[in-house]
């Protein structure tokens, strides 16, 4: 019994003696380095604390700052994962529900993209059939503008006078039209005074009739 006690006895004084000078060693290095502040840069460095007659202890750097409370950042999520003890989680592959979903979509947005092209294509194609409509009814208006012009032309009572005398003129003289000019020339004078048409108009309908 009394054996067992000295063997205990040596123990504990040979972990005191490890474990005293590391802990006033630490306490002295935190208290230096609150000091300094946070901010200050230190060196990378193996601090070796040697205890009378004990093997010498080795503090890394790691551990001194985690005494300090300091930690260094991990180089990368895996790295810290890996001190931390947890597995590294990668992308789940995509279930076939997502990716019918996805492809889905796509499709719906195709469609749109193509949707969107035809009623262009219809807006461009109704845009000039409109423009095609508008100049058929200027010509139309046109037309029905001329006929009204000679159906009063007909109906007026000195214009039609004249155009009787023009055409007798002309039966008369087959040969030398030349000689119904007076007629001719009267017969303008009173489409001009009418106001119905312009001389222009006036001498294209006395070219028909001398044909």
């Amino acid at each position: 019994m009394l054996c067992h006690n000295d063997q205990t006895d040596r123990f504990l004084l040979r972990a005191y003696l490890l474990v005293a000078p590391v802990a006033l060693c630490l306490w002295h290095l935190a208290v230096s380095r609150a000091s300094m502040g946070s901010g200050a840069s230190k060196e990378e460095h193996t601090v070796a604390f040697m205890a009378e007659r004990s093997t010498p202890v080795m503090l890394t750097p790691d551990v001194i700052d985690q005494v300090t409370g300091e930690q260094k950042p991990a180089a990368t999520e895996e790295a810290a994962k890996k001190e931390q003890g947890g597995a590294i989680v990668h992308d789940a592959p995509l279930s076939e529900t997502d990716v019918d979903a996805l492809v889905g979509e796509r499709v719906q947005e195709e469609l749109a993209r193509l949707r969107h092209q035809e009623v262009q294509k219809q807006l461009l194609a109704l845009e000039r059939k409109n423009m095609h409509s508008e100049a058929l009814r200027r010509d139309i208006e046109s037309l029905r503008g001329r006929q009204r012009i000679l159906q009063q032309l007909e109906l007026h009572p000195e214009l039609k006078r004249r155009q009787n005398a023009v055409a007798a003129c002309y039966r008369q003289h087959k040969d030398q039209p030349l000689e119904c000019w007076q007629e001719v020339r009267d017969f303008r004078y009173a489409v001009e005074r009418a106001g119905e048409v312009s001389s222009n108009s006036s001498n294209r309908l006395i070219k028909s009739w001398r044909i």
